[in-house]
């Protein structure tokens, strides 16, 4: 026989510390139940393009073709294939997106003086060689003279170049890091949960039934 329930239902914000704990715990096992890295994906794709750096594409044409893995197993990182050539202006470029983001001043201008010291008709093509990992050093730099095959170019300069795009890399993981970490914080919980309303139970479960 059909019964009728009555369900007293809370707000997040009338729940007790302990319940808010319960609720959140609950909603962070779906809280990345999306493609939540894309933002930093297309900033990452932006930064590289200001530096000389064409990442390769992905699903589409305008999804960059970066692969990673994270956050807590020593084999974890960022990593993409594509080419790069210099870029003059790219230092200045850099710091007019990110004005304080000094590190990556400092992988554009590292850059920048590589590419001075190569000249703008080479180009470094990036391509994988560990299908394993993500890391940036699965991913190996060769550099050509586009104008004179002919040209050869020292390991020692090939090495500067690989380090410093790998050093791009690295910078790219460590914001993918961040995002997570702000995705996952009681912040970032709490204004999805109370953006929609969502009720609870006392004890911090979830709850749809409500009659008056």
């Amino acid at each position: 026989m059909p019964k009728q329930l009555t369900v007293t239902a809370y707000s997040f914000a009338e729940l007790d510390e302990r319940a808010k704990d319960k609720a959140r715990d609950k909603f962070r096992e779906h809280a990345l139940d999306y493609d939540w890295w894309e933002d930093v994906y297309i900033t990452a794709d932006h930064v590289a393009a200001l530096m000389g750096i064409d990442i390769d594409r992905g699903r589409s044409a305008t999804t960059p073709n970066i692969e990673f893995s994270g956050f807590a197993s020593q084999g974890d990182g960022a990593s993409f294939t594509g080419t790069w050539s210099h870029k003059t202006d790219g230092p200045q470029a850099v710091r007019e997106h990110a004005p304080l983001d000094e590190k990556l001043h400092a992988i554009a201008d590292e850059l920048d003086a590589l590419g001075r010291k190569l000249g703008g008709s080479v180009q470094a093509t990036l391509t994988r060689i560990d299908s394993h990992y993500s890391h940036d050093c699965t991913v190996r730099v060769d550099l050509e003279d586009t104008e004179d095959e002919d040209r050869e170019i020292d390991e020692a300069t090939r090495k500067e170049v690989q380090e410093t795009l790998r050093s791009f890399m690295r910078w790219i993981y460590r914001q993918l890091e961040a995002e997570y970490e702000y995705r996952m914080s009681d912040e970032a919980i709490d204004e999805d949960i109370e953006a929609n309303d969502y009720l609870f139970t006392a004890e911090g479960s979830r709850t749809t039934v409500l009659n008056d």
